[in-house]
């Protein structure tokens, strides 16, 4: 009999796998290397030996938690290849970087595995009863996160600013938080410091290059000169664009204003 799954529900209960499932659990538990191999072949749903994916979890869970790791590597590649064959499906092309999205969302899968072996906090649980169900919320989950991102990266077509003052360097507010990365360093700002390169790390990647190029590294952002390597050269997009990305770069650091 397989074990008993540890995660509650809101209402203070336990989860329990359908019946099906355990049945299921209890079938290939005594099965050899070879045999389950010949039962993961089977890719059909409807066929009798078709293995479902919430058996197919509760057995790489058990195989790592009892070091067979002979068993996890064999089982966990067809559960990720059916993960994946999902995403291709779920995740439309028409999604800009839909590509990385699948990737991110395997990724975090697989963080869950690790994550669920290293605390034993049960955090798989849920994917041993509706495998599909969870699957789709950690899958709209990583979507609408990069929904928002894609949101925040886009670029406005123009700005209201004359091209004359996108062209100069302003004394911005993450501009002179910078300047004192290079000030002999306080305890007070060697915090305040760390907060900040790591509030900057989080910011979306086009938004962080042109706040190390423009305010750390010293790029102009743009320039009436062709020839003159600035940020907009280097990102490969127009001065509004780097202005832009700056200005959202700045509200999102506000709380460093005070």
């Amino acid at each position: 009999m397989a074990r008993a799954l540890t995660k509650r529900k809101t209402d203070g209960t336990l989860y329990v796998r359908p019946t099906a499932i355990e049945r299921q659990i209890d079938e290939v538990s005594s099965l050899g290397l070879l045999e389950l191999r010949q039962r993961l072949m089977v890719a059909d749903k409807k066929a009798g030996g078709y293995l479902q994916s919430e058996t197919l979890v509760h057995l790489i869970r058990l195989s790592i938690l009892e070091n067979r790791p002979e068993v996890s590597g064999t089982v966990l590649p067809f559960l990720l290849g059916r993960c994946e064959r999902n995403l291709n499906v779920t995740v439309s092309d028409d999604l800009r970087d839909a590509t990385m999205v699948r990737e991110d969302i395997l990724g975090e899968f697989s963080e869950l595995l690790a994550l669920d072996v290293t605390t034993g906090s049960g955090v798989l649980d849920y994917y041993e009863v509706h495998f599909n169900s969870a699957f789709a919320a950690l899958r709209v989950n990583v979507v609408r996160k990069a929904l928002t991102r894609l949101k925040y990266e886009s670029e406005p077509e123009s700005s209201d600013l004359p091209d004359d003052d996108l062209f100069g360097q302003p004394d911005s507010l993450v501009k002179k938080l910078i300047d004192n990365l290079s000030e002999p360093p306080t305890q007070e700002w060697k915090l305040r410091g760390k907060l900040l390169l790591k509030a900057i790390n989080q910011l979306p990647n086009k938004e962080r290059k042109a706040v190390m190029l423009v305010h750390y590294y010293g790029y102009l952002q743009g320039s009436d000169d062709p020839s003159q390597i600035t940020a907009a050269t280097l990102c490969n997009c127009t001065p509004k664009t780097i202005y832009n990305r700056l200005q959202r770069a700045e509200k999102k650091l506000a709380a460093f204003k005070e």
